[in-house]
């Protein structure tokens, strides 16, 4: 087994993890707080520095003991989060959770360094659990409640270290970053879908009235389509493709007219890995900075949902920032 196959299996079980849960985290948290962003922007603003943290164990620890310690830590937040019984306890598991952001500078930098479009092609990897695991959750949710798929979630993130145990350990130059303008592609793409994320579900289950497992058929469908356009990016590799996604991704507007289009809501799975190829990043310290501002930029994104009173608003301005993005990306020629 080679170094790219461990981290696709390492990868695929993180997607059997995530996409189990998130579907439902806002339908989780509106149960102790009416306005759910308020817990996203206070976990958001504690795994700002978590990338960043992460690149400095990878050169004290290494690549794999970093991704490790990561794993185990976001799988025990989700645990400790499915017996939340009150909001503090709440926020504080869920802040635990994003102890995944540690991994992925270690992550990003070892794919980066196995070639062009590997980053792309083992986040399409990721991404084929949401072509089932959504409406599986949905239906777990149904039957045995909400808080069963986080325990689920949880043990399943721990497990994503077992992949890379074994995983041959590389020496990465720690080279002098650049400044250059690609590396705000992987940022700036993260403020629409941040504006999105916290209400797309919520908006199939207040103003449609949708079944969870209705809501996880969805979800699944979404996922499909993130994960096709991010295979057609790994194997073409052309920049185009990346303004392409951002105007299908604002047509998640027309939610508020057909629940059938919340599923471009799944290209913000295209979205991130096709921009992170374009910024051109090989070290874990670029990545540390480029995934902690993304970080921010999902901050952003959430104190402008939360100050606008809105979803229709928010999703509003996400999907006219995405199309003005695509064409500032189209327009760059370098």
């Amino acid at each position: 087994m080679n170094n790219e196959t461990k981290l696709a299996g390492s990868w695929f079980i993180w997607g059997l993890s995530y996409y189990l849960y998130y579907p439902f985290v806002s339908l989780f948290v509106i149960k102790f707080i009416s306005d759910v962003t308020l817990v996203y922007l206070i976990s958001t603003l504690f795994a700002i520095p978590m990338p960043l943290i992460g690149a400095k164990l990878t050169r004290k620890i290494g690549l794999i003991k970093t991704i490790e310690l990561g794993s185990i830590l976001s799988g025990l937040g989700l645990i400790l989060f499915s017996f939340s019984e009150n909001l503090v306890w709440l926020i504080i598991t869920y802040t635990l959770s994003s102890a995944f952001f540690i991994t992925l500078p270690s992550y990003y930098s070892y794919m980066n360094n196995l070639g062009k479009g590997v980053i792309a092609k083992l986040w399409a990897i990721s991404i084929i659990p949401s072509l089932f695991i959504p409406s599986v959750g949905g239906l777990i949710a149904s039957f045995f409640g909400l808080r069963t798929i986080f325990l689920l979630g949880g043990i399943l993130m721990i497990l994503t270290f077992l992949p890379i145990a074994k995983l041959e350990e590389i020496e990465i130059d720690n080279e002098k970053i650049k400044i250059d303008i690609r590396i705000l592609f992987p940022i700036l793409v993260i403020l629409p879908i941040a504006l999105t994320f916290p209400y797309i579900y919520l908006i199939l289950r207040e103003k449609y009235f949708l079944s969870y497992g209705e809501i996880g058929f969805l979800a699944t469908i979404a996922e499909i389509i993130g994960a096709v356009f991010t295979f057609i990016y790994s194997r073409f590799t052309k920049r185009f493709l990346l303004s392409l996604y951002l105007v299908l991704f604002s047509l998640v507007y027309l939610t508020y007219y057909s629940f059938v289009f919340s599923i471009f809501f799944g290209l913000w799975e295209s979205l991130i890995p096709t921009a992170l190829e374009e910024s051109k990043g090989k070290t874990p310290e670029a990545f540390g900075i480029i995934n902690s501002l993304q970080q921010a930029m999902w901050e952003v994104g959430y104190l402008v949902s939360y100050f606008t009173f809105s979803p229709r608003f928010s999703i509003l301005i996400s999907s006219l920032l995405a199309i003005i993005l695509s064409i500032i990306f189209l327009l760059f020629k370098k």
